[in-house]
């Protein structure tokens, strides 16, 4: 029993030791890409909420009273995790 668990782990292990980097490799692109287009994010919408100043005040009223920020952000948010997503899957599935 044990030479055929010896065997058996001989086989296992660089299909482990591939798909272990495999994964790892994933999560570190996963989190860099994260980081870069989530402060790409951010700094778009710091933009759209600094150039709210010269909006008449009527339109931003108009603009928080049907939550269109939080739309934005949303839709921003999306594209994240959008990239996140392709950018793993490229290194997984390749």
């Amino acid at each position: 029993m044990p030479a055929f668990l010896i065997s058996f782990l001989a086989f296992l292990a660089p299909v482990l030791k591939s798909v272990a980097g495999q994964i790892l490799a994933s999560l570190g692109v996963g989190f860099i890409s994260y980081m870069g287009v989530s402060a790409l994010t951010d700094s778009m919408f710091a933009y759209v909420q600094g150039n709210m100043a010269g909006i008449p005040y009527a339109s931003v009223q108009f603009l928080y009273m049907f939550k269109l920020l939080t739309c934005i952000n949303m839709i921003l948010s999306a594209y994240v995790g959008k990239f996140v997503v392709s950018g793993a899957k490229k290194l997984i599935f390749s």
